[in-house]
Formats: structure tokens, sequence, C-alpha cells
């Protein structure tokens, strides 16, 4: 699973909609919604139940966002980063 998949899972569980998540993430909701699909089938379980009008997460997707959120903030952080210059040879 790749970090782009789990900014997804965070940005769903994050603002609790698929359509508000690809908004903020800036990718078509029909893309963001088989990325899960994809990240589920990969991890072999729902991290979502899904109805006509909501999306939460499931049993086992709840610990899932949690992590997920803390890869995804961490990722992002200064110190996962390469300083510019005589660093990246």
């Amino acid at each position: 699973m790749t970090i782009q998949f789990l900014k997804y899972i965070a940005a769903v569980a994050e603002h609790g909609s698929i359509t508000e998540a690809a908004r903020q993430i800036h990718i078509f909701q029909p893309s963001l919604s088989a990325a899960i699909k994809e990240a589920e089938n990969e991890i072999g379980f729902a991290i979502f139940h899904r109805s006509r009008s909501e999306i939460a997460l499931t049993k086992e997707g709840s610990p899932c966002a949690v992590i997920t959120a803390g890869v995804v903030r961490n990722s992002s952080s200064p110190l996962h980063r390469r300083p510019p210059g005589r660093w990246n040879r």
C-alpha cells in the first residue's frame, strides 16, 4: 500500500465523506472511491461502512484510521525530508 492510499483513507476518515475528502485533496470522487476499495481489498477488510447518505468507519477501520493518520502526519514531517545540497548525494 502506498502513502497515497494512506492519505486517501485519512482524508475520508477526517471529513466523513468521500465527496468532501475528494474536494479537499483535489481528486475526482470516483477515483477516490476506487482507491479506497482497492486499499480495503489489499488489507482484507472494510475500513468504511457505506450507505446512500453517509460513510462511517467500521469496527476494524477505526484503529486503522488512527494509525493511518499518524503515518500520514509523520510522513509530511520535516524530519522525513532531505535537506537541500550536499545531503542529497
